[in-house]
């Protein structure tokens, strides 16, 4: 997902003059995309090493996030931007996850200026139609829109 990501944002970016930096687990396969994408800054990064995540969150004005499982990799990305005020998406299916990063960086968020943004892709589009349908057959059948979910 990653790779494709890159390659389907890029051209915006260079439009816009915005630049793009890439970061990965695996250091071979970030070599290899760097051959066919010259223009992209690309890194190794592990996610569990809080040192190297400040270090490319704190430089950064969005991280979007293509790489799971998200339970196991992602929750030091979502603190940091949280703390540095950095926008994040990611493309998580994890409900448990997104419901924990809610509870436990909103605050933090909300202080910074970051916005988080969980399910942000096709991982999350199946649950999200299936709370639309839900959400509008408790209205036909009770006649009142649903407050939350």
């Amino acid at each position: 997902m990653g790779q494709r990501f890159v390659q389907e944002i890029l051209p915006y970016a260079e439009k816009q003059g915005i630049q793009v930096r890439a970061t990965g687990r695996n250091a071979t396969k970030l070599a290899r995309l760097a051959e066919d994408f010259p223009a992209v800054t690309f890194s190794s990064l592990d996610t569990l090493n809080t040192d190297q995540v400040t270090k490319h969150v704190s430089t950064s004005q969005l991280v979007v996030n293509c790489a799971g499982p998200f339970d196991l990799y992602a929750e030091n990305v979502v603190a940091t931007c949280a703390q540095y005020g950095v926008h994040y998406l990611d493309i998580t299916g994890e409900i448990l996850f997104g419901r924990r990063m809610i509870e436990k960086y909103d605050h933090q968020a909300q202080k910074s200026g970051a916005c988080i943004v969980p399910f942000a892709a096709f991982d999350s589009v199946p649950s999200d139609l299936s709370t639309l349908l839900i959400a509008k057959e408790f209205y036909e059948h009770y006649g009142q829109p649903v407050e939350s979910v």
